[in-house]
């Protein structure tokens, strides 16, 4: 638009409706790794080595952190991005990957609608891949791989992982603490604890959870439901559902791609068989249809009604 009617525009904007509008600061570039806290945007300019110290610290509400397809490497203290006051929402943290921190991102309890979006987080020592204390954490698109603490730890209500890799992570692949959760597209591999434990109501759908050294799939809560996704060679039980009105498969007249597939599951070498396919032994009224086989307890479905 020629720089005349933009002119013309704001001139309207501010002397018809009476406001001006609404300009936002150019996102500050990011060349080192520092403890003073970022209040407007900010982009990573290049690959980055901490020591001693945090990569970025949130200081305001609805900031956005890119790395621009950068990586940046801690020293095992501290964290890639955190916010340790909890004040902070609508944070997003896009498009890099952060290796040896204790956590890639660490936001204390109140830190509300934090979205991580294509990050990797790799090799956390001694802490999760990422660490988010607050409602509404949105994750897409991102890799949590090889970190001494699960690779999603989430205490909160009505989170979101979606398109994303969990693998390799020493305790569990995916912990989440609350209410609301959503979890789909997402595989979850080679954890050493369950794949995905949601201690509250979850909905599952399209999740593939393999080798894990617990259970594949685990979520508690009422009215949990769990559609369309695949278990196969966890040591403990494929998909473990506990609650009351759980939904676990194909509910008649529904499509029978809402069917889990669970195999091969519950086989433990120093416990011998201890595994069903789909385990609601500890739910109310569970309903749905499935589909296991070869699981270690020969019955393969708690109740028998959900295969």
């Amino acid at each position: 638009m020629p720089k005349f009617r933009l002119l013309v525009a704001a001139a309207f904007i501010v002397g018809v409706l009476g406001v001006a509008p609404t300009v936002h600061a150019a996102p500050a570039p990011v060349s080192s790794c520092s403890s003073t806290p970022q209040t407007t945007d900010v982009v990573v300019t290049q690959n980055l080595i901490c020591s001693g110290t945090s990569a970025i610290v949130v200081g305001a509400s609805g900031i956005k952190i890119d790395l621009q397809g950068h990586w940046i490497r801690g020293d095992g203290t501290h964290y890639g991005v955190e916010d340790l006051t909890g004040v902070y929402d609508n944070v997003t943290v896009v498009n890099g990957s952060f290796r040896h921190f204790v956590n890639a991102v660490r936001a204390l309890p109140g830190a509300d609608h934090i979205t991580i979006d294509r990050i990797s987080a790799l090799g956390m020592t001694g802490g999760n891949g990422i660490r988010v204390e607050g409602d509404y954490l949105t994750v897409k698109r991102s890799n949590f791989i090889g970190n001494e603490g699960d690779g999603i730890f989430f205490v909160g209500n009505n989170g979101s992982i979606s398109g994303s890799t969990v693998a390799q992570n020493l305790q569990f692949g995916v912990e989440m603490v609350g209410i609301g959760e959503k979890i789909t597209r997402t595989t979850i591999e080679g954890n050493g604890k369950s794949g995905l434990s949601v201690s509250g109501s979850a909905t599952v759908t399209s999740a593939k959870s393999l080798a894990n050294l617990g259970s594949g799939i685990s979520v508690g809560g009422q009215g949990s439901q769990v559609r369309s996704s695949t278990a196969t060679f966890n040591r403990g039980s494929g998909i473990v559902v506990m609650g009351s009105d759980p939904v676990i498969g194909q509910l008649p007249g529904k499509p029978k791609t809402d069917r889990n597939i669970t195999k091969m599951n519950g086989y433990d070498p120093t416990g011998g068989a201890n595994g069903y396919g789909i385990d609601a032994g500890g739910a109310t009224n569970p309903r749905g249809k499935n589909v296991a086989t070869g699981n270690a307890i020969t019955t393969e479905c708690n109740p028998t009604s959900l295969c």
